[in-house]
């Protein structure tokens, strides 16, 4: 009884075995086939994907950009030009958007299509947050300190940002403009220029021409101080005098002209 069992097993092993290799050796055989013939196949697919996509309007005809306010459209269009009539289900969106990532002001992008004849593309740019002197040449600064780009120099007078200058100005200057942010401080004159001193405090060029020299520990406390003596100051006095020394923010220095 027990060998009739063991035969009958045996058999229906050697039955499955036999089914797994009529089934294993075609797949195989085709996959190798796949292997050694993958680019007439992908051509293939290419060519009949571009019929289908011409014969049904599946091309690309149009895109639109979001989020711009400093990248140029213009240079976005180049980029989309060459791949304009192109099937939808074929732009190579990642290319495209390596592309486009290599302007300096943006941030993060991210492509999509409608799946019929629109390249939908949204970006993220980087906001300026002043501009860095260095070695005569002005450029762009986010809020990591990181450069963006150069600026033309014609556009220094629309006087939009502080110039900051001295080594590692741009990295610190992002606290500096933390306490000039603060409501407390909105009787503070403009500020033109900031400069580093020694990588370890600041100076500071008003609209007025005034400079102040700002405490090294408490920068915010000689800003304090300066705003509360202007409010007791005029505009002829203002006019007279040249620096003020607030590196003892517990007292003011003036220096006239």
């Amino acid at each position: 009884m027990s060998r009739y069992l063991n035969r009958k097993k045996f058999t229906i092993f050697k039955k499955k075995n036999f089914l797994y290799t009529v089934i294993i050796i075609p797949l195989l055989f085709l996959f190798l086939i796949f292997y050694f013939n993958f680019n007439k196949v992908e051509n293939y697919l290419i060519k009949y994907v571009n019929i289908f996509s011409n014969k049904f309007d599946y091309e690309l005809r149009f895109f639109e950009v979001n989020g711009i306010n400093l990248v140029q459209s213009s240079e976005i269009e180049k980029i989309i030009k060459p791949y304009l009539n192109s099937s939808i289900f074929l732009l190579p969106l990642n290319d495209i958007s390596k592309k486009i990532r290599e302007n300096p002001w943006i941030k993060s992008i991210n492509i999509s299509t409608n799946y019929k004849d629109i390249l939908i593309i949204n970006i993220n740019e980087f906001n300026p947050v002043g501009v860095f002197l260095f070695n005569d040449t002005y450029y762009y600064f986010n809020n990591n300190g990181k450069i963006i780009d150069l600026l033309d120099e014609s556009l220094l007078l629309n006087d939009e940002f502080i110039v900051f200058s001295g080594q590692l100005s741009n990295i610190n200057a992002i606290s500096l403009l933390e306490i000039l942010n603060q409501s407390d401080l909105i009787f503070l004159d403009k500020i033109r220029n900031a400069k580093y001193i020694g990588k370890r405090r600041w100076n500071l060029i008003l609209d007025n021409g005034i400079l102040l020299k700002l405490s090294e520990k408490n920068p915010k406390a000689s800003l304090q101080n300066y705003s509360k003596l202007r409010k007791n100051l005029n505009n002829n006095e203002l006019n007279s005098i040249k620096a003020i020394d607030l590196i003892d923010f517990q007292k003011a220095v003036i220096q006239f002209r």
